[in-house]
């Protein structure tokens, strides 16, 4: 099982894998069907450094159908036992 941390100290475990690609592995966040996690198979500064400057910017993302996710945008950093940056939320985009 692994273990997440937010900012705010919030701790979980994340859910059942979903997929995965070349950057990272992207699991179910339990009790939030509307947001998975994505978690680095690298995780390094320069992912952690680039995640904080998404994390402040707010996109304009054009009016959507609803219930259909058009940008999946990273909303909240995860972060292992040490308080190192592992991963994010998002919105969860049903294929």
């Amino acid at each position: 099982m692994t273990t997440r941390r937010t900012a705010e100290g919030q701790r979980g475990s994340l859910g059942a894998k979903l997929g995965s690609g070349g950057e990272g592995t992207i699991y179910e966040v339990p009790g939030r069907t509307d947001l998975v996690a994505k978690v680095w198979k690298t995780p390094d500064d320069a992912k952690a450094r680039k995640l904080d400057a998404l994390l402040q910017l707010t996109p304009s993302v054009p009016q959507q159908a609803a219930s259909r996710v058009q940008m999946a945008w990273p909303q909240q950093a995860l972060y292992d036992s040490q308080k190192e940056t592992i991963g994010f939320t998002m919105q969860r985009a049903e294929r």
